[in-house]
């Protein structure tokens, strides 16, 4: 090494706020110290390196972190309530022949793979016979779908008597379906301010069992109550895969909390949205309900959600022998693709609870008088051959027939779970200032002072200066100086 550089080095070691560089530079220390100070200094260096590494390592992988907080309140908003007659469309609304091919489209729209070309062809040429060109899909379900007023017997809501009017319709891929506490402009948010069952949704129903038709039966799901599903208010209601069924001869108790999840979108998380055409909010299921929509729009070459781009209004022939064979596919390959429909990344969920109790169905029978003629309802029934059973009591009737069904909070507050970066720039600049201070002592003043020496050894170099002379040097020109006196 070049004496002048030596010089140099002495220096800095002497006045740099870096531990250790400067017991490696004392002259006045035997060797065995020194030898010791730079073995230390350069492990610690070493550490400190690779901690810094590692850090930097950690922070490229964008690592997050989970947040949970309680957030308590007095009242809190009430979910959306969508429910279904679980055989939505009962023998007194349409003609047994209707039945039976209605029974083929659904079926075929709800179930991918379950498409029969032949059933649906003889469907189509079925209803355009009988209703016309103009057959309106849609509007058919509706209209032939139970009706409300045919099955809610009591409704009540904050102890307090609600009615058909704090319903509304909407079709979904189980007939039409009625959806309390909608959020809509007529019908505002509502919310409960008193935990418990008393204080929240309390229904009654009349299912109608005796009306079911036999056919419109679905094998996998042979079930007799009421399915419903309790989602947020902006959300549309996904029935495939979140609804519960409340079963007849029994009375559910529905208890549930609100929970806030807030995910990151990429690169940090997995969540994202898109400009829904057709949904103002976005949420994974409406986005499910629009992609779907719009392949099966692409690929029949006509619109079944409104106008858009190319495509015109689809006719009755094209909406049954084309759209409802690919709904099920469509809504298939979307929920597959998740680039089309990312995770929302702010959603509500209400993680429920569910007990069940029998009616106690000798009181119920007296009871049931006051809001149904029992007994005539029987007897029609029996007309018509749908109850066999001559002696088919009032009892037997409430058994297969009647349920309550009571929706609630039992808490109020909301559980908040939120997705977090674990790391930033100012997180990872703190970490490498905490290991260079731990292991070496070094900080932002010392890497000034690294950058002044490197500037000065380049500035020496680069027009010959001469460097300060070291100590060894300068002791040993003052022994020769000394010597010759």
């Amino acid at each position: 090494m070049a004496k002048e550089d030596l010089s140099m080095e002495e220096k800095f070691a002497s006045t740099t706020s870096c531990h250790g560089i400067s017991y490696v530079y004392q002259n006045d220390s035997g060797r065995l110290p020194r030898m010791i100070w730079l073995i230390l200094t350069i492990a610690a260096t070493a550490v400190c390196i690779s901690q810094c590494i590692i850090i930097i390592y950690d922070a490229s992988q964008l690592p997050t972190r989970i947040t949970f907080s309680d957030v308590s309140a007095n009242s809190t908003v009430f979910p959306s309530i969508t429910i279904c007659n679980t055989d939505n469309s009962p023998r007194d609304a349409l003609p047994e022949s209707d039945l039976k091919y209605l029974s083929i489209l659904l079926h075929t729209q709800s179930t991918e793979n379950a498409y029969n070309e032949t059933q649906v062809q003889e469907a189509a040429r079925y209803f355009i016979k009988k209703y016309g060109d103009k057959f309106d899909y849609e509007n058919y379900i509706r209209t032939s779908s139970a009706k409300l007023e045919n099955m809610l017997l009591r409704c009540q809501w904050m102890n307090r008597p609600c009615s058909l009017s704090d319903f509304t319709s909407i079709v979904t891929d189980y007939g039409n379906c009625f959806t309390f506490n909608p959020g809509t402009k007529d019908l505002p948010l509502k919310n409960q301010t008193v935990p418990g069952e008393v204080y929240g949704l309390r229904l009654a129903f009349n299912i109608g069992q005796y009306k079911y038709y036999p056919d419109l039966l679905d094998r996998n799901r042979p079930d007799a109550g009421i399915r419903f599903t309790i989602h947020y208010h902006k959300e549309p209601p996904n029935l495939l895969a979140k609804s519960i069924i409340a079963p007849v001869g029994s009375h559910t108790y529905v208890s549930f909390t609100r929970t806030y999840h807030k995910k990151l979108e990429k690169p940090w998380g997995e969540c994202g949205s898109r400009k829904l055409l057709f949904h103002e909010f976005y949420s994974h299921v409406a986005c499910i309900d629009e992609v779907s929509a719009i392949y099966a729009s692409t690929l029949c070459n006509c619109s079944i959600i409104g106008a858009f781009g190319p495509y015109g209004a689809c006719d009755s022939v094209k909406f049954i022998t084309c759209i409802v064979p690919i709904l099920a596919k469509a809504r298939v390959q979307a929920n597959e693709n998740i680039a089309a429909c990312p995770v929302a990344c702010e959603t509500y969920t209400y993680p429920t609870v569910i007990s069940y109790g029998n009616l106690a169905l000798i009181p119920i029978s007296s009871l049931i008088t006051n809001y149904l003629n029992v007994s005539g309802i029987i007897r029609h029934a029996q007309s018509l051959d749908w109850i066999k059973d001559p002696n088919y009591s009032t009892a037997n009737f409430v058994r297969d027939n009647i349920l309550y069904l009571d929706i609630y909070y039992s808490d109020l507050h909301t559980n908040a779970i939120e997705q977090k970066r674990a790391t930033g720039f100012a997180e990872v600049l703190s970490n490498i200032g905490g290991q260079m201070g731990l292991f070496i002592g070094a900080s932002i003043i010392t890497i000034a002072e690294i950058l002044q020496y490197l500037i000065r050894i380049f500035y020496n170099k680069a027009f010959n200066k001469p460097a300060d002379k070291s100590k060894e040097d300068l002791n040993l020109e003052q022994n020769r100086k000394s010597s010759s006196v």
